[in-house]
């Protein structure tokens, strides 16, 4: 929060402060480097409870307008998004960072390396509820799953925070997803690696 102080204050004089916590969330968002001032800014200025001026935004990425201005990455990921003259980082993020319970879905296991590489299937089991059927397949994809209904919100959350997203879908998404579907033939249809 300090080191968002000073940039606002137009004295900042070094580089962005080095967080765990944010070179996490770059590396699970597949983000570049170079947006790391960005992100540690828009997380401080969340901490002083207030949003990042645009021109700020652009004073710790060398000048680059369309991160500042709501066109670039960060917005296009779903990480900032820029109101009211200001640029915030979205609510998912602020959870993941703020070490918050995920609003779009229920988290099972220890957030950390996803080992899965894509999306994958598995069979619904009668009397299994979701969150059970997750339980069962901590193993098999490495992290956590964080089980919900399909949304932008639910992968990006579960991105952020080191976890496969497990839904209820037909549509395959080309991510590391577990697809639960409700028969052997429709998973079969698909042409997804299951897990069984």
């Amino acid at each position: 929060m300090t080191w968002y102080r000073s940039v606002a204050a137009g004295s900042a004089d070094r580089d962005a402060p080095i967080s765990m916590a944010i070179d996490q969330l770059l590396l699970r968002l597949e983000l570049a480097p170079e947006l790391q001032p960005a992100l540690v800014l828009l997380y401080g200025a969340h901490l002083a409870g207030e949003g990042a001026a645009p021109v700020d935004v652009a004073r710790v990425l060398e000048r680059n307008w369309a991160e500042a201005l709501g066109r670039g990455e960060l917005a296009r990921r779903g990480v900032a998004v820029y109101e009211d003259s200001r640029v915030r980082m979205t609510r998912p993020i602020l959870r993941a960072l703020d070490e918050l319970p995920p609003e779009s879905g229920t988290l099972i296991g220890e957030p950390g390396t996803v080992s899965l590489l894509g999306p994958c299937a598995v069979v619904a089991v009668p009397g299994v509820s979701d969150i059970e059927l997750a339980q069962r397949f901590l193993g098999a994809v490495g992290g956590a799953i964080l089980v919900g209904h399909a949304s932008e919100e639910l992968l990006l959350e579960a991105q952020a925070r080191g976890a496969v997203p497990m839904v209820r879908t037909r549509t395959v998404i080309d991510q590391p997803i577990i697809m639960v579907l409700d028969s052997e033939h429709a998973a079969d249809q698909l042409g997804v690696p299951r897990i069984d």
